[in-house]
């Protein structure tokens, strides 16, 4: 199959999933802050399978930006498949869920990235699977429920 076509099949299947391929989590209490290790902890204990990586660009302000990327392999993989090149993120710790809001509304207008924001972060995605989306997701939404 085309790669191109194989990529527009994803991406497609991705947004069926995130049905219009944007989160914000709204049960994330307005006063919780996370750090970029404590979101990432979470949304790993929720299933996300994402790790930081050095950022190699620069905050814009008071933003803290850092590189994500996908980890762990694919259901593909297990099929013996070869499972390419995992999808890239970058996460932003604003100083407050008012700043992350401004952040995530950017990203939401750009037509190119799926967006997810909890409480003062926001998670710009720039490449992932369906499969590597549709954890994300479920990751994110688990944040907003109480326990």
């Amino acid at each position: 199959m085309n790669p191109l076509l194989r990529w527009i099949l994803a991406a497609v299947a991705a947004a069926a999933v995130l049905g219009a391929g944007f989160l914000v989590v709204r049960g994330t209490p307005e006063e919780s802050r996370f750090t970029a290790q404590e979101l990432v902890a979470a949304l790993n204990e929720a299933g996300a399978r994402i790790e930081l990586r050095e950022a190699d660009f620069f905050a814009e302000g008071s933003q803290e930006p850092h590189a994500v990327s996908f980890v762990g392999g694919s259901a593909s993989a297990a099929a013996g498949r070869v499972d390419h090149a995992h999808g890239a993120a970058t996460l932003i710790v604003a100083p407050d869920s008012e700043a992350a809001l401004d952040t995530y509304e950017r990203c939401e207008a750009a037509v190119t990235l799926i967006c997810f924001r909890a409480a003062n972060v926001a998670l710009q995605v720039e490449s992932a699977s369906a499969e590597e989306l549709a954890r994300l997701q479920t990751a994110f939404l688990s944040l907003g429920e109480p326990g």
